[in-house]
């Protein structure tokens, strides 16, 4: 018979993992019928909030991840392993050994005391356990042979957990304690419910994952002092924001931190110790300005960044970088690989895979000499014939110049004149019968316009024609349409006023 579930332990359906939030009955169903209420990983796996004909039975944390489930269901995966069970079935797979063992109590009694030593002997040799979706849900059992079994494992240093069904962390340190030379532990995909006892210290372990687990900052800064070694710290796809990064007390010892696939809208103040900040598939458009020579690698693949002002201020901020990913941020989607790949080369201080210093590796290449000194010249003619806008004082322009020995042209207009990125224009895009209205920097260029235009009618730059009338309010019927052709010129020289009409066709 298969024991009952109980609140908030985790359980797996059809291959998808959810915590139990609801035991009980329910009114459709009829009193007789015991149900589950889920709160699934995967939120469109659920079916409502825990909400059922107007009564609130649980609450969840992603609107819409919850659903309900009778007990007795065949979907339900009854099965639920210690990490010796599941040890000893993959291990006896992997290697054919007898095919009559099966999980549950009768799992180590399977074996004989010659097969069970000779086991524990292959098991002293091994160095990486992965057992992942295995539905563990325990340490080991009260057997002899389960201690004799982990007291074997003398010689693992790689331990992968991810996906299985531990209530809290209590039977991972249990695992842990018995693994001495443990260096990396993957944990990705599980979720804690049950608070965890303080562990112990680990000062072996290097490498901790714990991407997709949900956990929370409190109980991160709770465990990880346990680990005075640790270097690489893998927080990935945990919905956390950035009041919840600077709540984080990142161990100085770590060098490499993972906090893709979050909520974050700005670059979070990296540790001096940090070298690789991977930062992908959040949501940040802004980068504060505070320096940090250490960082050598910086991935902001995928983000909401749309003003070259912050590449700017991430060449200044991070100026020792080797490796940069910034692809697929809005800032892109309206130009060519080819002018994303020269601006980003000439504003940041780039050199070939020979050099021991510079910036190397753009979006995945490595970079070469003629590639870094074409994008760059061709850079610093477009910013003198006004084609690029870029702030001058900014020390890179400086290196440039230098670089190539070329002299800064003189102003035409020597009157003062404020900066352009201080002066916003709103423009009314017109498009079919809708209406836009967008607000644009005066030295955003044409393209950039066009960008805005193919994202929100979701149509390629190459499909449509922008124009305004130049006449708009004359008292005349004969308007003067004026296309906007030129994609690198600026919308300051257009002569546009604030709420200027622009039209799509």
């Amino acid at each position: 018979m298969v024991k009952p579930l109980e609140l908030h332990q985790r359980v797996s359906v059809d291959g998808d993992l959810a915590t139990v939030q609801y035991v009980g009955t329910l009114p459709a169903w009829g009193t007789g019928v015991v149900a589950y209420g889920l709160e699934w990983d995967r939120p469109e796996r659920g079916k409502n909030d825990g909400r059922l004909d107007g009564h609130q039975y649980f609450l969840v944390e992603v609107a819409g991840s919850g659903s309900f489930i009778k007990a007795a269901s065949t979907k339900i995966d009854p099965a639920r392993h210690t990490f010796v069970e599941a040890l000893l079935h993959t291990y006896d797979a992997h290697h054919e050994f007898q095919h009559n063992i099966h999980f549950g109590s009768k799992t180590v009694e399977g074996y004989g005391f010659d097969r069970l030593n000779e086991l524990q002997s292959d098991l002293a040799n091994v160095r990486t356990v992965s057992l992942q979706r295995k539905n563990i849900a325990a340490s080991f059992g009260s057997r002899p042979a389960d201690s004799t079994t982990l007291a074997s494992l003398t010689k693992v240093d790689h331990l992968d957990l991810s996906y299985n069904l531990f209530p809290s962390l209590d039977p991972v340190w249990a695992i842990v304690d018995r693994l001495p030379l443990l260096q990396t532990l993957v944990l990705n995909g599980n979720r804690f419910p049950i608070p965890d006892r303080m562990s112990n210290s680990y000062p072996n372990l290097v490498t901790l994952k714990l991407s997709s687990t949900m956990i929370s900052i409190d109980r991160l800064n709770a465990i990880l002092p346990n680990f005075p070694s640790l270097a690489e710290l893998f927080l990935a796809g945990n919905r956390y924001s950035d009041e919840d990064i600077s709540n984080l007390h990142i161990p100085s010892t770590v060098t490499v931190l993972d906090l893709a696939l979050n909520n974050l809208t700005t670059v979070p103040q990296p540790p001096a110790s940090l070298e690789s900040l991977i930062l992908s598939d959040n949501k940040i458009a802004t980068a504060p300005c505070i320096e940090n020579k250490g960082l050598k690698a910086l991935d902001l693949g995928h983000n909401f960044i749309e003003d070259w002002a912050v590449i700017d201020t991430l060449s200044l901020c991070f100026p020792n970088l080797r490796l940069l990913r910034i692809n697929g941020n809005y800032l892109f989607d309206a130009i060519s690989i080819d002018e994303m790949t020269i601006n980003l080369i000439a504003r940041f201080n780039c050199t070939d895979a020979k050099s021991t210093t510079g910036l190397n590796k753009l979006n995945g290449a490595y970079l070469t000499r003629e590639e870094i000194s074409n994008a760059e010249l061709f850079f610093i003619s477009k910013v003198q014939q006004h084609f690029y806008s870029y702030n001058k004082d900014n020390r890179r322009w400086k290196q440039l110049l230098d670089k190539y020995q070329i002299q800064e042209q003189e102003s035409e207009n020597t009157s003062p004149k404020p900066p352009l990125a201080n002066k916003k224009l709103s423009l009314i895009i017109n498009h079919s019968e809708s209406k836009l209205q967008r607000v644009f920097l005066i030295d955003n260029t044409v393209l950039r316009l066009k960008g805005v235009i193919s994202k929100s009618t979701g149509r390629s730059v190459l499909d449509f024609q922008v124009y305004y009338y130049v006449n708009e309010f004359e008292n005349t019927t004969i308007k003067l349409k004026m296309f906007l052709e030129d994609n690198l010129s600026l919308l300051d020289s257009y002569g546009f006023h604030q709420n200027q009409n622009i039209y799509v066709c």
